[in-house]
């Protein structure tokens, strides 16, 4: 595991069209004001530039996601706004324009609207794109509602009211789930929320199917050791979810079809003791793997060798192994 900056909050990964390079655009607080930053793969390099201009330093908790067909990112100002930044030409050192998209930065609310101005939000954690850009998906977690915003006129309904969503990502084309082999795009997705469970959402003309693929659903266990921040799939299916939970602050491989897991990296706490206990990675190359903090968001190549997170508020990177290792392990159900 090897530390690439100091950044804050959020990440993604982006194409820039033409170039054909792969950006890992993150977002966050300076002392001067909100800010985007950039790190270059191919070169290991990471720059920043001011996005916003803010008065007062606050600490917020950002989301960020690109449209997959179009040079725009969304980024969440507050946890009631959504605005759209455009990256052709790329933003100056010095300000970035942004368009408001929906909600309301200066009022929380849970509204639905035709345009987007008129939308409501509060709490807002996760934004993710559709695979043709025309639609986000909203994580409104106070609201405990998934929200549907179009990303033209920012028309906004409500996708699925869902307890307390922390992160969502779309199951891909072609993996199994639970309810079946995924043949159609952007009608399944799975939910991380705070209470240590992930549950699996099918939007489909018959309405919202909701199961439970790992923890104990929407029940509050008493041997609860899991608090979810981020989510990402792999491209045959797998889930891979950060948790800063006191007791577990980790990074979980799942499948999302037997609830097998296993450790990738992070530690556990002993409940008698509070000692930390070292978790072995799968394949053995993250010997600093107490070095852990408080995982929260991830990011995962396309090339699916390397898995970014946001750890207290640095940026890290882990190389992942085949994906046919971690299924192998999967079978071992180590956590």
């Amino acid at each position: 595991m090897s530390t690439i900056a100091t950044v804050d909050h959020s990440l993604v990964w982006i194409t820039r069209s033409g170039a054909g390079e792969e950006k890992l655009i993150t977002c966050g607080d300076d002392t001067d004001g909100r800010c985007i930053g950039k790190y270059i793969a191919s070169s290991n390099q990471f720059t920043s530039h001011r996005l916003y201009d803010c008065d007062v330093y606050s600490r917020l908790n950002y989301a960020i996601a690109s449209n997959p067909t179009q040079s725009n990112v969304y980024w969440t100002a507050s946890t009631s706004a959504i605005y759209r930044i455009g990256l052709d030409p790329p933003p100056s050192k010095t300000h970035a324009p942004l368009t408001l998209l929906a909600g309301d930065e200066s009022e929380n609310g849970c509204l639905d609207a035709p345009f987007g101005a008129g939308s409501r939000f509060d709490g807002i954690l996760t934004l993710l794109p559709s695979s043709t850009g025309d639609f986000l998906l909203v994580a409104d977690g106070t609201n405990n509602k998934i929200r549907r915003v179009n990303t033209t006129t920012g028309a906004t309904t409500t996708a699925a009211d869902i307890r307390e969503p922390r992160s969502i990502v779309f199951a891909p084309v072609g993996s199994l789930v639970r309810s079946g082999v995924i043949d159609t795009p952007d009608t399944t997705l799975f939910v991380a929320h705070a209470k240590g469970s992930i549950l699996q959402i099918d939007v489909n003309a018959n309405g919202v199917a909701v199961n439970s693929v790992f923890g104990g659903g929407w029940v509050l266990l008493s041997d609860e050791q899991y608090s979810f921040r981020g989510l990402v799939c792999t491209k045959s299916g797998l889930l891979i979810a950060s948790s800063s939970h006191v007791k577990r602050k980790c990074v979980l491989v799942i499948d999302p079809v037997t609830s097998r897991a296993i450790t990738l990296a992070g530690e556990r706490s002993s409940r008698r003791t509070g000692e930390p206990l070292r978790c072995q990675s799968i394949d053995g190359a993250l010997n600093g793997i107490g070095q852990i903090k408080s995982p929260t968001r991830l990011s995962l190549s396309a090339n699916e060798q390397s898995l970014y997170l946001i750890d207290n508020e640095h940026l890290r990177c882990i190389a992942l192994p085949a994906d046919s290792l971690l299924k192998e392990e999967l079978l071992l159900d180590v956590r």
